[in-house]
């Protein structure tokens, strides 16, 4: 794409973004400051300044944490492989080769350096503030990954025919001097460092799937991915390259119809929020005024009061006693205030789905597994529609470039045949602990069946033999959350269950034998004894 239409496309992004910045910017303004960099005016601290009510921040600050804690926990392995062709998903090689390389990819995902905790969880306040987050994987030659969580100010997108995200323009700034050494082919940017290095100049990283891609070249025209970025002020093309998997992974929280960029909880709620910051600067003021009042004077001539303590204040009373200077009571009732507080923040927790994620995270020591299922299926039916959304987006567009940088510099193991004879084509299989409450659905009518079927029994023994209690204990394992390593597959069970079978077959003829021998015995006894009382008989006779 040449700089002329690169430069068009770009400032079409810009204006479809537009109708946005306004919203992202007050949202902004009362629950993320420190990101309120949409109309280039105001700092965020002139912001941070302005919010009186914390509800709304310590709220986004809890939903992240919580988001990173059921999608992407630090302690677990939060997601493995499994080939798309379920014939060999069961392979003994295959399931080796495919924990190994998940093993590989968490490697390098949570190695020193990488920043996948601190990208995660800038996405997620993202999500949470404005419904649009963005992290920029990185392959860094000899420094393995780095993640990036991108500004969504910087951000510009565009979706492809069937609503996925395939173009992202970055709007960043450097200095020319920054510029000079980022693109040191570009004779114009080391003019201009050389004269005012301290420049600011304007660029865009735009990348899209590659329109001319040829498959065969090893270059940047055989990537699948097309890489340019553009000096603004210039319009010219200051770097030309390409990626073999999209570098950018953008994720949305709610999306209505026709509308390309997220809708986040604090967007919902943003009437509610500006409210609290109303009432609670009035509520400052009024505690202000209360502890320092306007007074009411009969006389213009009296001097301040002295308010310190044990200070005398002669002339303030007249002949009779009565103050000549009194404060100017404030009306309204506080208590009006306060309810009204409480009806909001209540609100807005509940937008950040603060008290759902309390709920899940305190089970009673008295209950049952079965309530405990029941109760996190009724909790992550409300939660599943946002947060499952980041698997996709987010989370699954990194997997696939992880797995392709891994690839590239030769990290992963050697494939086994079967699976090299479908391509090496695997999906991802999450089992974090939003996982585990998408499937309790499963496990709670697998624990309810088992409770019903003494009842079952009493009328038919053998209706039992209907389910196949393995695969009803590997689900209901899944459902718990036991570890995956601790679950059999299929051919291991048989194995036990053929071998078990064989001991007890061996135990019975063990045990059967001394049985056997005596019954031989008497047996060949009688029929030792028969032919000789018979032969007596038969002299005598």
């Amino acid at each position: 794409m040449d700089p002329l239409s690169l430069t068009r496309e770009h400032a079409a992004l810009v204006t479809q973004r537009q109708t946005w910045e306004s919203l992202w910017q007050e949202t902004a303004r009362y629950v993320l400051p420190r990101q309120a960099l949409f109309n280039g005016r105001r700092t965020p601290a002139d912001y941070a300044a302005e919010i009186f009510d914390d509800t709304a921040p310590v709220s986004l600050e809890r939903f992240a944490a919580a988001m990173e804690s059921m999608v992407t926990p630090r302690t677990q392995r939060w997601h493995s492989l499994r080939p798309t062709a379920r014939r060999i998903a069961e392979r003994s090689d295959v399931k080796a080769y495919l924990e190994a390389v998940r093993d590989v990819l968490f490697d390098l995902r949570y190695a020193p350096g990488a920043g996948f905790g601190t990208a995660s969880h800038e996405a997620y306040l993202s999500v949470g503030a404005f419904g649009t987050a963005c992290i920029f994987t990185d392959d860094l030659l000899g420094r393995g990954i780095r993640y990036r969580a991108v500004p969504l100010a910087e951000i510009y997108v565009s979706e492809d025919a069937a609503g996925l995200i395939d173009r992202v323009h970055r709007a960043y700034q450097l200095t020319a001097r920054a510029a000079a050494g980022a693109f040191p082919d570009n004779a114009k940017l080391a003019e201009i460092a050389r004269d005012q290095p301290q420049r600011v100049l304007n660029f865009v990283h735009c990348c899209y799937p590659n329109p001319e891609r040829e498959p065969r070249r090893a270059d940047h025209r055989g990537m699948a991915v097309a890489s340019r970025h553009l000096w603004v002020e210039e319009q010219a093309i200051v770097r030309e390259a390409g990626y073999r998997s999209m570098p950018y992974a953008v994720s949305r929280h709610l999306t209505q119809p026709g509308e390309l960029y997220g809708r986040s909880p604090a967007m919902m709620v943003l009437p509610s929020i500006k409210l609290l910051n109303r009432i609670a600067r009035a509520v400052v003021i009024r505690a202000n005024r209360d502890a320092e009042p306007t007074y009411l004077s009969t006389d213009d001539n009296l001097p301040p009061p002295d308010l310190r303590p044990n200070a005398v204040n002669p002339g303030f009373l007249d002949e009779q006693g009565r103050q000549l200077l009194q404060p100017l009571p404030i009306g309204g009732d506080p208590l009006t205030a306060e309810r009204l507080v409480e009806e909001r923040r209540a609100a807005v927790r509940a937008a950040f789905y603060e008290s759902l994620f309390a709920v899940l995270a305190e089970q009673p020591p008295q209950m049952t597994a079965t309530e405990a299922l029941l109760r996190e299926q009724e909790k992550g039916a409300l939660i599943a529609p946002t947060m499952g959304r980041q698997q996709g987006e987010l989370l699954g567009p990194i997997i696939a470039r992880e797995l392709d940088i891994a690839a590239a510099a030769g990290l992963l193991p050697e494939m086994p045949d079967a699976l090299a004879e479908i391509g090496g084509d695997v999906a991802i299989e999450y089992s974090g602990p939003l996982t585990r409450i998408l499937q309790a659905e499963d496990g709670t009518a697998i624990a309810r069946l088992y409770e019903t079927l003494p009842l079952i029994a009493q009328h038919d023994p053998e209706a039992a033999q209907a389910l196949d209690s393995t695969e009803a204990v590997r689900v209901l394992a899944r459902s718990l959350g036991v570890p995956a390593a601790l679950i059999r597959d299929r051919d291991t069970v048989d194995q036990i269950r053929q071998a078990t079978a064989e001991q007890q077959q061996m135990a019975a003829m063990v045990e059967a034998a001394p049985k056997a021998a005596a019954a031989i015995k008497d047996l060949a006894s009688a029929s030792a004894g028969r032919p000789a009382e018979g032969g007596r008989r038969g002299g005598a006779s």
